[in-house]
């Protein structure tokens, strides 16, 4: 006959340890993978870009959006580029990130357009730096179509382009970078969490 005592309680305990481990480090676990995706769409967009603006507009944020997060069960990052300018203040307190780069192009770069106006790059006012599209001269000052407006109604407000319009094939930086880089991600994100198991261990 073989016999074996087994210390349940010391088992759990050690369970309960490695859980606390575990959930004390889900932020900087998280943070590694999304510095893996932030990395190389910084590179991508450098590549697909007219300038440094798209590059220097990409960003990596950490949000909670779910009570799972709230309480360091779950950690989310947000990775994309600023879509429009930051507002100087919110609540009347100062806004960290006015004044931050941002960039108009991004959705139309990474999902190509057509492109029937004519564009320039603002030389002055809050859009200095991008491109915007020029209004006919008897349209400036009044009120943008909406983008739920017709045709008609843009092409009566905005500068037709010289040779009319061109489609402009798209340039992804987004998708590309998800693809190429999930497996790396994960990889990154797992020793993330090895390294702070051994670290609370050996």
């Amino acid at each position: 006959m073989f016999k074996m005592a087994f210390d349940v309680d010391k088992l759990t305990s050690r369970i309960n340890e490695m859980s606390d481990v575990m959930r004390n480090n889900v932020r900087p676990t998280a943070q590694a993978g999304a510095q893996v995706f932030y990395d190389e769409m910084k590179l991508r967009a450098l590549t697909v870009g007219k300038s440094r603006q798209l590059q220097a507009a990409i960003y990596q944020k950490f949000v909670v959006e779910t009570r799972e997060e709230a309480l360091g069960l779950s950690a989310t990052y947000h990775i994309s580029w600023r879509k429009q300018k930051a507002k100087a203040t919110i609540k009347g307190k100062p806004n960290p990130s006015a004044g931050l780069p941002f960039t108009t192009m991004g959705y139309w770069i990474e999902h190509g357009y057509v492109h029937r106006y004519m564009t320039v790059v603002a030389k002055s006012g809050p859009f200095k730096g991008q491109w915007v599209t020029l209004a006919r001269p008897e349209m400036r000052g009044k009120p943008k179509p909406k983008s739920s407006d017709s045709r008609a109604v843009k092409d009566a407000y905005w500068m037709p382009r010289p040779g009319g319009s061109l489609p402009v094939a798209p340039k992804p930086f987004l998708r590309s970078t998800y693809e190429a880089k999930q497996n790396a991600a994960l990889d990154a994100a797992s020793q993330e969490m090895n390294n702070a198991l051994m670290r609370a261990y050996l």
